[in-house]
């Protein structure tokens, strides 16, 4: 039941709602080359990544594969606030899910307005933003399918190629 009911922050894996939308908008490609400082600040606020490294230089798909905050910021900082908030919301963030389960949880996902300066850059990788787990396998099964998200379902019970 937890999966329906604990809202969590999501962390990084976050990181594909906001590459969906960058590359959705045309704010980068996967092989756009990007360099990455050390740390990254922005509006007053200083972003690092989960281990100290120098500058780099590498794609976009180097940032998700590495899983860099600061690349992450850099791209999605040309996200409006509303893009971002959009996105997440069309990838089920902030509602729930229809499963028929009780004490479902929509997670928290705030409006933008209500994001202060640092949260507008921090729910691109999955901080400032609670989701359940279920919600989060949405996500990638919405990518899988070619950004068609479908609603879950529970199975009453399955037969083997035997239909035993």
């Amino acid at each position: 039941m937890r999966s329906v009911t604990a809202a969590v922050e999501p962390g990084s894996t976050e990181k594909s709602v906001t590459a969906a939308a960058a590359l959705q908008e045309g704010k980068v490609q996967p092989l756009t080359q990007l360099e990455i400082p050390p740390s990254y600040t922005i509006d007053g606020q200083t972003f690092n990544d989960s281990f100290g490294h120098g500058t780099l230089h590498m794609t976009f798909a180097g940032v998700l594969g590495y899983s860099l905050n600061t690349g992450t910021v850099m791209v999605g900082k040309d996200l409006t606030a509303q893009q971002r908030y959009g996105y997440l919301r069309k990838f089920g963030i902030g509602e729930k899910t229809g499963i028929p389960l009780p004490g479902e949880s929509t997670g928290i996902l705030a409006s933008p307005d209500k994001w202060d300066g640092r949260q507008q850059y921090t729910v691109l990788f999955g901080q400032g933003v609670a989701q359940t787990p279920l919600q989060t396998a949405m996500v990638y099964q919405t990518i899988a399918n070619g950004g068609v998200r479908l609603k879950p379902q529970l199975l009453e019970s399955t037969t083997g190629a035997t239909a035993r």
